[in-house]
């Protein structure tokens, strides 16, 4: 598994939580997930960067109760990478094993989608899509938009829930 976040404080609270699974299992990378790649890193690569600037973060001890929520455009940190799983995932040995891609983002999940038009077209990973109607237009594009990109893709949505908001899972026809 690999858990994508542009905080390093709530990945420092992914990996404190998970030592105590058995096995390691999660791979953890710093940034924003997009539909551009301009970290130019593979995946081995930004989880190794990930690893070392993790070596230097320090929580509090109250640091698993609360976590950060960063926005790709609305972040003052410019030095967070942007990366597409396109180009962090797409040629690597993990296309050769069937594909799961949950996503959670807070409005952004048709920039990642389109940012892995190659593995959807090519592998067809299983969707899990938490889909945010009223955040989505921050980004530019209405959940239509969304809901379009996907059918053009192959896939078919069913919607399994909703609260605050949309939960889909998406698979190939």
């Amino acid at each position: 598994m690999i858990a994508f976040d542009p905080s390093l404080y709530n990945l420092k609270c992914s990996q404190l939580m998970c030592k105590f699974t058995e096995g390691d299992r999660l791979s953890l990378v710093y940034g924003f997930v997009s539909n551009e790649h301009l970290s130019g890193l593979k995946l081995n690569a930004s989880y190794k960067k990930t690893m070392t600037a993790l070596s230097s973060v320090t929580l509090p001890k109250w640091g698993l109760l609360l976590s950060q929520e960063l926005d790709l455009y609305n972040s003052r940190d410019k030095s967070i990478p942007i990366q597409s799983l396109d180009g962090l995932l797409f040629g690597d040995a993990i296309c050769n094993r069937p594909l799961l891609l949950k996503c959670d983002i807070e409005g952004a999940e048709l920039l990642v989608l389109r940012g892995a038009a190659k593995i959807l077209k090519q592998l067809s990973p299983v969707l899990l899509l938490s889909v945010h109607p009223n955040l989505c237009q921050k980004f530019g594009y209405s959940i239509t938009d969304t809901e379009d990109y996907l059918k053009g893709m192959g896939y078919e949505i069913r919607l399994l829930n909703i609260d605050s908001e949309l939960h889909w899972l998406c698979e190939k026809k």
